[in-house]
């Protein structure tokens, strides 16, 4: 199976345990988008990133593409902390042992659907941010800014 064209976004957010090699259950809608394979990066949030091959693809050309000398280091870090991983056949991706200490990711996970790409969070982590969010009506203020 290759990745597929789908017109869908990822939304939503999932909440799965994270098994003791590592690995966790992609959602069921996520599988349709990402396909056999999923391309895994640190960021500069505490969280794992993943991406399609497309996006993968995007994303790499449009770095690569970037003369600043200052992305140098950027792109060290990026690249050399990313993987690709495949999706097994119950639909599960290994988390590489170094992005789960990053993320601090241990025996569960939060997946989320940011758009064009997942992230992939300690689930703690991310509802205290999110609670964060909600009570300094930054969110509100964001959205009211985009004219949404």
């Amino acid at each position: 199976m290759v990745e597929k064209e789908v017109s869908h976004s990822l939304v939503g957010e999932y909440s799965h345990s994270v098994d003791p090699k590592g690995r966790v259950l992609l959602p069921s809608k996520y599988r349709d988008i990402f396909g056999d394979v999923v391309y895994l990066a640190r960021t500069i949030d505490d969280c794992i990133t993943a991406y399609t091959a497309k996006a993968w693809a995007e994303l790499t050309e449009k770095l690569n593409s970037q003369p600043s000398t200052k992305l140098r280091d950027y792109r060290r870090r990026f690249f050399s902390s990313a993987c690709d991983v495949q999706v097994d056949s119950a639909g599960r991706i290994l988390l590489p042992p170094k992005l789960r200490e990053i993320a601090g990711i241990d025996k569960s996970a939060k997946i989320i659907g940011a758009g064009e790409y997942a992230e992939i969070w300690n689930e703690e982590v991310y509802e205290k941010r999110m609670a964060a969010l909600d009570e300094s009506g930054d969110f509100e203020d964001m959205l009211n800014e985009m004219g949404l």
